[in-house]
């Protein structure tokens, strides 16, 4: 009966080693599934922040171009380009750009702004626009405000990055047993002290105004500080779920010592 018995509980005994390696097994597999998501977020972010080094390298060139080799003066707009977008999925959509008109050293030049709009503003019509001319080709010339468009292209991607980074270093730094001092440290921080960084650089572009000008001559940063933004929201919540979370958790583990001590 004894010899029984034993027989029995050396089974069970087996049954439960299996069971704990299995559990085992499966525990780490998914921590390393885990990783693996973490890693390839973080090459996303990477791949995503390189193409928007790309765009803004373009863009402060293209703005100091402008800035230190062209003319500002007025241009009046005179009437609309219409483009007409081609394609299976386009719907027969048409978009309208402005033509302003300018005189340059006593000849009248027209030129197209390089943004189009999918209404008509017939207001704009006659309306005074800041514009860049070209003193060596005065028939190339760029509307200001809408000069920077490789900004918003590589604020873009900027933010893009950041929800990569965020999403790689949260599971990381998770992976680790790191806490919410953890996260705010190599996740939140970062992340706001390179969103700063990002918008300041803007102000390679704008050799004369700076950074006084940032906001208002590149909406590329305008796009950076709703990146930033989002991460301040977010860390916001993740620092209220982690202090909802914390007193149900030290009540936990205040009941477990007490048992270990009794």
């Amino acid at each position: 009966m004894k010899k029984k018995e034993s027989i029995q509980n050396e089974k069970q005994r087996l049954h439960q080693e299996e069971a704990a390696r299995l559990r085992e097994e499966k525990r780490l597999r998914r921590r390393k599934e885990k990783k693996q998501a973490a890693v390839v977020m973080l090459l996303v972010g990477l791949g995503a922040f390189v193409v928007s080094l790309v765009f803004f390298g373009l863009h402060v060139a293209r703005m100091r171009d402008f800035e230190l080799n062209y003319v500002r003066m007025y241009g009046t707009v005179t009437d609309f380009k219409i483009h007409h977008a081609s394609g299976t999925h386009s719907m027969g959509t048409t978009h309208y750009s402005y033509v302003f008109t300018y005189r340059y050293e006593g000849k009248t030049y027209k030129a197209t702004d390089s943004e189009a709009y999918s209404w008509r503003n017939e207001e704009m019509l006659g309306e005074k626009v800041e514009i860049y001319v070209n003193p060596a080709q005065p028939e190339r010339a760029a509307r200001v405000k809408t000069a920077d468009g490789y900004s918003i292209m590589a604020a873009v991607p900027f933010v893009i990055s950041l929800l990569a980074f965020s999403v790689g270093g949260l599971t990381l730094v998770g992976l680790k047993g790191g806490g919410y001092a953890k996260r705010i440290l190599f996740v939140w921080l970062p992340e706001l002290l390179f969103c700063a960084a990002y918008i300041l650089l803007f102000a390679l572009g704008l050799p004369h105004d700076g950074v006084a000008a940032i906001y208002a001559r590149t909406r590329g940063a305008i796009w950076v500080s709703v990146g930033g933004g989002a991460v301040i929201v977010a860390a916001a919540i993740d620092g209220l779920i982690t202090y909802k979370s914390r007193p149900k958790d030290i009540d936990g583990r205040v009941a477990s010592w007490r048992r270990l001590k009794k």
